[in-house]
């Protein structure tokens, strides 16, 4: 539904919304979000809808990155004091990736590397798919502790199968600690993945009522929120809210989670319904 807005038409409280957001997502990667797409993009729903669709995007957590550096190397730095005020050396602790070559856990684990100086520490960094080098470093150490790196986990169901294999393939895997190093996690996953002792060392847990568009969340009353469910229906007949429902509100600047619903994606190929955040994937056409 397109109604041909203009700028003079929003109220002043959402043109400066609207700048302010584009400001704080400069550096998203996929696509550049400017204010003229923004306003291309509200002009898609219904003009009564529109206050309430710019509510949106201050629930949105961004992470530029500049901020996912940061977050990675503080957190990091914490976790290793810790492990060494606990007698475990630098020399004890291997960094572990957890999915193929050129996944955001490797991009993770390879800016840490460079912005922490992890190869100076004398650490051990390797591939989850390297179960050979894995094996013979755990057997080497004999005991020590687990790094595994990555940017974000909604459900945990990647990072559980990637640490889940790697604890079956491993014969030492019990007699190193585990921990999960990454910017941001949704509660779901925290659930998930602390149930089987990997510990979660993040800056933030996306809890379900920061999510608007959840059926758990309080933001929004129940009829706003079905209003807006129907708008992401119309991008994403599958999966409305996202990978499994989760009705995400994460944005990283390289890429969008596959859990953050379809009202900000858009669809894949961007032609009945285009979002301010798409993800790579949703911006090749078929």
């Amino acid at each position: 539904m397109m109604n041909n807005l203009s700028w003079a038409m929003l109220h002043p409280l959402d043109y400066l919304r609207i700048l302010h957001f584009c400001r704080r997502v400069k550096d998203y990667h996929p696509q550049k979000v400017h204010p003229q797409l923004v306003l291309s993009w509200l002009d898609q729903f219904p003009k009564t809808d529109h206050h309430l669709i710019l509510s949106l995007l201050s629930h949105i957590r961004y992470y530029s990155e500049q901020k996912t550096e940061d977050v990675l190397v503080k957190h990091n730095g914490k976790l290793l004091a810790k492990l060494q005020s606990r007698g475990v050396a630098l020399e004890k602790v291997i960094y572990v990736t957890v999915d193929k070559p050129a996944s955001s856990s490797h991009l993770m684990l390879n800016l840490l590397r460079d912005k922490a100086n992890l190869e100076r520490k004398r650490v051990h960094i390797i591939d989850c798919q390297n179960l050979l080098e894995l094996i013979k470093t755990t057997i080497s150490l004999g005991s020590g502790a687990i790094i595994y790196v990555d940017d974000f986990s909604g459900t945990g169901d990647q990072f559980l199968n990637s640490r889940n294999y790697v604890a079956k393939e491993v014969p030492l895997i019990g007699q190193f600690s585990e921990f999960f190093l990454l910017p941001c996690i949704c509660r779901e996953a925290f659930a998930a993945i602390t149930k089987v002792g990997v510990e979660i060392v993040c800056d933030y847990i996306h809890d379900k009522n920061d999510r608007p568009l959840h059926p758990d969340s309080i933001i929004l009353d129940d009829v706003e929120r079905e209003r807006l469910v129907g708008y992401c229906r119309e991008g994403d007949r599958g999966a409305p809210l996202g990978y499994r429902g989760l009705a995400s509100m994460v944005v990283f600047y390289r890429n969008t989670p596959n859990g953050v619903p379809s009202i900000f994606r858009g669809n894949v190929g961007q032609d009945s319904k285009f979002g301010i955040f798409p993800r790579i994937t949703d911006l090749v056409r078929g």
